[in-house]
């Protein structure tokens, strides 16, 4: 899962930061979206919750399986950070324009 207790050799405040958010995350909430998502979009995120989602073409999916037409021209194979944001923002917009805060 995402919730790695691996620091990326961060010492310090770095590291504090890191775990302080770590204790945070709620994995029982992590594996509920995954199943929600999943089921919706008929794609596996993968093993890694955030890297699953990160280029946001599984949001995007979601988004329109939700409301048809929401989110128009994902980049499907998003790779470069610019593409996965346009996807982010697209998704973001269309969560906006559809009354989700």
């Amino acid at each position: 899962m995402s919730n790695s207790s691996k620091f990326n050799g961060s010492y310090g405040f770095s590291a504090e930061t890191q775990r302080k958010q770590a204790s945070k995350y709620d994995v029982e909430l992590e594996q509920e979206l995954r199943r929600f998502i999943e089921d919706k979009t008929g794609t596996e995120i993968g093993p890694d919750f955030a890297v699953g989602l990160k280029n946001g073409v599984i949001l995007c999916r979601l988004l329109n399986k939700l409301q048809p037409k929401t989110v128009k021209g994902i980049n499907k194979t998003a790779k470069m950070p610019f593409h996965c944001m346009e996807n982010i923002t697209k998704f973001l917009n269309g969560c906006r324009k559809l009354g989700i805060p």
